[in-house]
């Protein structure tokens, strides 16, 4: 169709008054891509000094414009017009307007480049078929530019407007984002932009052949391999499309969309489709969820997306009749998204994805494949795959045919064949499957003797799943998330069938193990009440320096425990309890002399193994069940308990004799698992002392802290790493106020647990706590005040170290030490008494946490009554001190107030310490008792003590860098921070 131009000579009054108006309404006027600019106008067409009215085409809703506006680093802009008059053109065919002549020299320009001309507006008949403009662009300065593309929305929703740019050979979806962002200079060519509009063809009839041109609308006469086919539901719902194209047709992009369920079929031979949009963006191939594509002939047809194109699916695609092929080239060029099924149907057989495109066809989660006959969806030989299946999809199973299993990696697998048998499915490879679900069978039997991962649940509602390797197999379970094993159907497990629990595994349903099981550190398996759980082969639960594997259980249960027990330094003692019903003290748990002990309350001693009345102490030589012992070790050792695993209730007696160490008694965890001091419904203890209002307190060695913590049963806190779990094959301290009846423990109380040694907790609100340490050892101490009790008597008793030169911080309330000081108020508490007991001479720092748990308006102090010094806590938590370890330890208090107190009043300090090149100079009016120099490292330099005056101290023999210098006075300690050159 010829072009048609305004006459520039002949009409300048009408180029001036009709496209300089238009080009400075497009240029200048503010617009946004989600209103149109061009309202009502009146444009004119001249030619042969005639003028013919197009008038308010921007409103008509049947066109479609494009705008594209350019805005230059001098803030001038430009805009270009691309129209389609796909409504009543009142005859006119299309028009162009011309760019105005040079103004502005700055004036950066945009327009559409026709033949060598330059047109602000390309207005064109209704499209039909793809088209590319060339888009003139003119920069006149160097630098960022930016172009916005308008009126997007009047296109359909189908079709691709991309913006090419040739300079950076880079492509733009303007429908996916209008905003383009580039940089230019001004010796650029003008010629640097193409538009490419395609259309979509949209399928318009019932049923009707592929190559029917008029069967799409627009009418489809000339095929391109880059048209946009689209089989839209709101149009024809149910489309049956005959394809009756040659052997094979490339097109742009194929969509499916809107609740269409589309079926292709071929007449007489094979049929392929190829995508090969590459220019448009993807996705190439579109299934829209609740749309479906079928292929049922029984002439073979493939749709191939080829190289650089995508397909996404999220409705249904099914297979029939034939070997028909979906295919892509690149790695997850096709990806089945959530929702989406594919099925391979009936009379379906081979390998829909293609046998070489490896991991080419993804299943995402949510995704499903079903498998009605004889299909292999993997394609390539094991390990090799062209499906991918991701975690969440599955793999339905509906085929009598014998499914492939050996080397693949599965997500979900489902079995759902009635009258499926096959009991001797083999391979050395092995299989990974996440959850393995049997919905119906007769038997399958999965053989394989490579070992086998199941990261999900195993459930058999209908059937039976057998595992019966003729070698010896390993079966793991080893999900990231619990897994149950369950259902009405029979589970099989042979001898040469290993499983091994590596996860959170729960079983509900009787199963017999008839080869070995065991439970991987720090690995839990619970056994659902009323079920039974038997081993044929060895049992075993494993302890390293993560933790201890943990077991629940109802029936009698014979297994071997291991229990990891670390050792730091060679005089570690841990306390230590049997879980299996009759355990022998053997070499193993008592290896040297010295080293196994048990507690005798009746005297406040500890009795060595070798102690000839140990036995009738003990009452016997077997570890009590629910007695502790203390056992010390050369060297970090498992142990292995062998026996009938406890479970159900087991009582221990206790005593109480009058004396400093009355009621104290050494009990123990004596299960597989971890119990919960705080349920109630698990214990037997109103013999205990009462902690505050029904609640009891127990006691651990902590051998790292060198100390003990305790906990308090209800509570949300406890010291020194203790909480209200308690591990396996743990010793604990109680303290009996009655021996009337005995202390018990039954499975209510037994819960899953992280099983290191001890395991730290949170406090609570109102609650602070005290840390002491010390830089003469590693040992530390804590106590804990808590307010907003009901009365001030509760709390936990300290427990001192069993290391005489471990510190120990503690308060005190009548006549009695405690660890854990519960309080009613802070009104009625202002002032705590804290007490401190050093352990050896040295240096200490007593640090508070937790005090974001006081509100704003509550000041917490700390006041040395030896030295005089208050220090606020809110300001700094840690307080550092000298101490002797025959001081008096009632040298601390913590004061709580509700305004700030005046610590003008604090000491004095009469002590200066500073360096100069390689020199500390320290000047004193105190008797200095001792001077330590530390590296940032910590570690002790140099060492001068009882000196007084002024002291000189030489770092010549020392690296530049800052030193920490501490001068320990008889009633201050002095610190700071140095500078050697």
């Amino acid at each position: 169709m010829k072009k048609k131009q305004i006459n520039r000579i002949n009409f300048y009054f009408i180029k001036n008054t009709i496209i300089l108006f238009l080009i400075f309404l497009v240029v200048n006027l503010s617009w946004s891509q989600s209103s149109s600019i061009l309202r009502k106008p009146n444009y004119h067409y001249v030619e042969d000094n005639i003028i013919k009215k197009i008038s308010d085409f921007a409103s008509n809703t049947l066109d479609n414009q494009l705008i594209l506006n350019v805005v230059s680093p001098n803030n001038t802009s430009d805009a270009t017009i691309i129209y389609f008059m796909n409504g009543n053109s009142n005859g006119v065919d299309d028009f162009d307007a011309s760019v105005f002549p040079e103004g502005n020299p700055l004036n950066t320009k945009i327009y559409s480049f026709i033949n060598g001309g330059k047109y602000c507006i390309n207005a064109l008949a209704a499209y039909s078929a793809p088209i590319n403009i060339s888009i003139g662009f003119e920069p006149k300065v160097d630098g960022n530019f930016t172009i916005t593309a308008g009126e997007i929305q009047s296109f359909n929703a189908s079709s691709s407007i991309i913006l090419e740019d040739i300079k950076t050979n880079s492509f733009q979806d303007l429908r996916v984002n209008p905003i383009y962002y580039f940089s230019a200079n001004t010796t650029d060519a003008i010629n640097r932009f193409v538009l490419h509009f395609n259309f979509p063809y949209i399928w318009n009839v019932a049923s009707g052949n592929w190559n029917t041109a008029s069967n799409w609308n627009p009418v489809r006469i000339t095929p391109l391999n880059t048209d946009i086919l689209v089989f839209d539901g709101s149009i024809q719902n149910t489309p049956s499309v005959i394809l009756d194209f040659p052997s094979l047709q490339s097109i742009g992009k194929l969509k499916i969309i809107n609740n269409a369920n589309v079926l292709f079929s071929s007449s007489n031979t094979p049929r392929t489709i190829n995508v090969v949009g590459t220019s448009l963006l993807p996705p190439h191939l579109r299934i829209d969820s609740l749309s479906s594509l079928t292929i049922n002939t029984v002439n073979t047809i493939s749709v191939n997306v080829s190289t650089g194109n995508r397909g996404s699916i999220s409705g249904n695609v099914t297979f029939q009749n034939a070997s028909h092929k979906l295919m892509a080239t690149d790695t997850s060029g096709i990806i089945f998204n959530n929702t989406s099924v594919f099925t391979a149907g009936s009379g379906f057989s081979g390998n829909p994805f293609g046998t070489t495109n490896l991991s080419s066809i993804i299943f995402a989660s949510g995704s499903s494949y079903i498998n009605m006959v004889d299909a292999n969806p993997f394609g390539a030989t094991q390990p090799n795959s062209v499906v991918k299946f991701q975690s969440g999809s599955t793999y339905k199973h509906k085929s009598l045919a014998t499914p492939s299993l050996n080397g693949r990696v599965f997500a979900n697998f489902e079995l759902d064949a009635v009258g499926f048998s096959d009991n001797n499915i083999i391979g050395s490879a092995g299989v990974n499957i996440d959850n393995l679900t049997i919905t119906n069978c007769t038997l399958i039997g999965i053989n394989l003797t490579g070992t086998t991962n199941i990261k999900g649940n195993i459930a058999v509602s209908n059937g039976e799943l057998s595992f019966s390797p003729a070698t010896s197999t390993i079966i793991n379970l080893n999900g990231t998330s619990p897994q149950t094993i369950a259902g009405s159907g029979t589970l099989t497990i042979a001898s040469n069938a290993h499983f091994v629990v590596n996860n959170t595994v729960i079983i509900d349903k009787s199963i017999t193990f008839g080869g070995n099981l065991t439970i991987n550190a720090n690995k839990t398996l619970t056994i659902i009440s009323g079920k039974l759980l038997n081993v044929n082969g060895n049992f075993l639960i494993k302890s390293d320096a993560t933790g201890t594997g943990s077991l629940i259980h109802s029936n009698t249960l014979i297994g071997t425990m291991e229990r990891y027990i670390p050792i730091a330094t060679s005089d570690d003692f841990h306390l230590l309890a049997s879980p299996i019903a009759s355990q022998e003290i053997n070499n193993e748990f008592n290896p040297q002399v010295q080293s196994f002990y048990t507690w005798n309350e009746t005297n406040g001693s500890w009795l060595a193994f070798e102690d000839p009345s140990f036995g009738t102490i003990n009452g016997g030589n077997n570890f009590l069940q629910g007695k502790g012992y203390a056992v010390s070790y050369s060297s970090t050792s498992t142990k292995s308990f062998t026996g009938v695993l406890n479970q159900g209730t087991i009582s221990t007696n206790l005593t109480f004799t009058p004396g400093s160490y009355e009621g104290w008694n050494l009990l123990a965890n004596p299960y597989p698992s971890a119990i919960n001091w705080n349920t109630a419904s698990g214990y037997s203890r109103a013999m205990l002392e009462d902690a505050g209002v029904g609640n009891y307190a127990y006691w651990i060695w902590n051998p790292t802290n060198g100390n003990y913590g305790t906990y308090i049963s209800n509570g949300f806190f406890g010291t020194n790493g203790v909480s209200n779990f308690i591990a396996p094959a743990q010793g604990f301290w109680v303290k009996a106020i009655s021996t009337s009846f005995p202390f018990s423990i039954n499975n209510y109380a037994r819960e899953h647990a992280s099983q290191n040694w001890l395991k730290s907790c949170t406090s609570s609100s109102n609650t602070i706590r005290l840390n002491v340490s010390s830089t003469e050892n590693n040992y530390t101490d804590e106590m804990i005040v808590s307010f907003g009790y009901n009365t001030d008597l509760g709390g936990a008793e300290k427990m001192f170290s069993l290391y005489h030169d471990a510190p120990s911080i503690f308060s005190n309330k009548l006549n009695k030490n405690w660890s854990i000081n519960n309080l009613t108020s802070i009104i009625n508490n202002t002032i705590v008494p804290v007490s401190f007991k050093a352990g050896k001479n040295g240096i200490f720092t007593i640090s508070a946490t937790e005090l974001n748990s006081f509100t704003n308006a509550t000041y917490i102090y700390l006041k040395d009554l030896t030295t005089n010094t208050l220090s606020n806590l809110n300001q700094n938590p840690n307080y550092t001190f000298a101490a002797n370890y025959n001081d008096d330890v009632h040298r601390f208090q913590l004061i709580f107030a509700l305004s700030s107190l005046d610590v003008s009043n604090k000491t004095i300090k009469n002590t200066n310490i500073y360096s100069n090149n390689k020199t500390i100079y320290i000047n004193s009016n105190e008797t200095i008792k001792q001077i330590a120099i530390y590296n940032t490292m910590g570690q002790l330099i140099k060492n001068v003590e009882n000196s007084t005056g002024s002291i000189i101290i030489s770092m010549n023999d020392n690296t530049s860098g800052y030193y920490i210098v501490r001068v320990i006075c008889k009633n201050n300690v002095y610190s700071e921070k140095v500078f050697i050159k």
